[in-house]
């Protein structure tokens, strides 16, 4: 099994305690680091490892690790609780195909997934341990490759 990433760099939570990684071919496929002042310290692996993701992205309070992942699920949602990363249940209407990219508005009320087929963009609102599907934007001009908010805007990419 081996996880394959659009991009190969670490991805930090926001409050910069914990780093996710890629080991590319080795089990396990994704390791998670907490860092103690300068020291990282490698967490139990996550629950249900997807094999194929897309960059993930936490929610800015660091509570949760998002990401899109290939196959019939599309997502994989972890809830973090200190150190102990738990798997939630996808929400009831998932994007339309696979996943290119996730990102997460900097408030965390919104994420936003680029998809390979049309709808091409899915925008879900985080309630809780939820996530709500929004309509979908319909002027997006194509296969979506990435998605941004910036600062508080929506910006595909093509």
């Amino acid at each position: 099994r081996r996880v394959l990433f659009r991009s190969t760099l670490p991805f930090p939570s926001h409050d910069n305690l914990h780093l996710v990684v890629s080991s590319g071919v080795t089990a396990p496929l994704l390791n998670v680091y907490q860092r103690d002042g300068d020291v990282f310290g490698r967490l139990p692996d996550l629950p249900d490892i997807p094999i194929s993701t897309t960059r993930p992205a936490y929610t800015p309070d660091g509570n949760h690790l998002i990401m899109g992942v290939a196959g019939s699920q599309r997502l994989r949602i972890y809830k973090r609780n200190g150190s102990v990363y738990t798997t939630l249940p996808n929400p009831e209407t998932l994007p339309s195909s696979s996943v290119n990219a996730t990102a997460i508005i900097g408030d965390g009320s919104l994420v936003a997934f680029a998809c390979l087929s049309s709808p091409y963009l899915h925008v879900y609102e985080i309630s809780g341990d939820t996530l709500v599907k929004l309509p979908s934007p319909t002027d997006t001009a194509g296969v979506t490759r990435s998605v941004a908010f910036w600062p508080s805007a929506l910006y595909p990419s093509t």
